[in-house]
């Protein structure tokens, strides 16, 4: 019999190939029914052989293959990342796809080969369809990843530029950084500002930090900034504020660049209420630092939806392991959100308020 193009070849054609009926091929290729797996590897074997491709269901379950993917994530601050882990997890259960093999691993950011060492580890394994890798720490930002020109990498909330990853999803994080510089600027427009970011060198902290400078000198070019790295340990965040302004009676404003370095401010802030207030930027949002907002110890937010990151990105994955095509972009950004005491995300139903 001549084989038909892909979108030709139906059920009842892999049924007269094989001599049996369509039944017994639809019970394989949709995995339901009473089957054995001989005659079920037959008909998968056929309908790949032939091209059969049913859009309902992926080529992988043609294949039967499992979809392994991996992912990485700094083991802190874990408040941010199991939010990131929440969004992934919530868009693998949406997909509802019984061969997708979720391994979500962690990393140390203080070591510096610490998610490669994982990443040539796991790669030994040949199941490995795709990865989500969350850089942080101390690393080689020119590094190459390991295995990329065979499997599609997607950064999250900090990118890589040549490692050779397929795409980025996260903040537009130099504009996130542009939008702190002018809402310090305008909240404390003299004296000097406090810059706390993150990890030297690492691209996303970079980037705001660029992000602010910018901003600041062009609003005004007298201000002058003072810039400490906190690793992203609040701890020293508290510390490195404290000091700051004991020492520098000109530091008029703070602007915290991540989400431990703002914990840490609001915690030097804390001990200090009474004796001076210090507006405070910061970014990221929990609890905590919405308590912050509430006490007036920080005046504004900037967030960047860290669960859509997750959500975003192995959405792309999913469907780029699925077509064997690249992203379309470089590129995919969430939207960058600002918080107030009297603006928060929405918690309670119009239901609630009504009442």
């Amino acid at each position: 019999m001549p084989s038909k193009k892909n979108s030709k070849v139906t059920l009842q054609d892999i049924a007269d190939a094989l001599n049996i009926s369509r039944g017994t091929v639809d019970r394989a290729i949709h995995n339901r029914g009473r089957i054995s797996e001989k005659t079920r590897k037959a008909i998968l074997d056929k309908a790949s052989a032939m091209g059969y491709i049913d859009d309902k269901i992926s080529r992988f379950t043609i294949l039967k293959d499992k979809i392994r993917i991996l992912a990485l994530f700094p083991e802190h601050p874990s408040f941010f990342y199991d939010v990131m882990k929440a969004g992934l997890l919530s868009a693998v259960t949406e997909q509802n796809d019984p061969l997708i093999e979720l391994d979500v691993v962690h990393y140390n950011p203080e070591d510096s080969s610490g998610f490669i060492k994982i990443l040539k580890s796991e790669l030994q394994e040949n199941s490995l369809k795709g990865v989500l890798l969350v850089p942080s720490g101390h690393f080689d930002p020119s590094l190459t990843l390991p295995g990329a020109a065979g499997i599609p990498y997607i950064t999250i909330n900090t990118d890589l530029p040549g490692s050779r990853r397929r795409c980025f999803v996260g903040q537009n994080l130099y504009q996130s950084g542009r939008l702190g510089g002018e809402l310090i600027q305008k909240i404390s427009p003299s004296g000097d500002v406090l810059v706390l970011s993150g990890y030297r060198g690492l691209w996303a902290h970079e980037q705001r930090i660029s992000g602010v400078m910018d901003v600041l000198k062009g609003m005004n070019p007298e201000q002058k900034t003072v810039l400490r790295y906190c690793y992203d340990d609040a701890d020293t965040a508290a510390r490195q504020l404290s000091d700051a302004l004991y020492s520098d009676s000109s530091i008029q404003g703070v602007i915290s660049l991540t989400a431990a370095a703002s914990l840490g401010a609001v915690q030097a802030l804390r001990t200090l209420k009474g004796e001076k207030r210090i507006p405070l930027v910061g970014y990221d949002y929990n609890e905590e630092l919405s308590r912050a907002l509430d006490e007036g110890l920080c005046d504004a937010l900037i967030g960047q939806n860290p669960e859509k990151q997750g959500s975003d990105a192995f959405k792309i994955l999913y469907a780029m392991i699925q077509s064997g095509l690249s992203p379309v972009r470089e590129h995919y950004v969430t939207a960058t959100e600002l918080f107030f005491r009297e603006l928060k995300p929405v918690q309670s139903l119009l239901s609630d308020f009504l009442k």
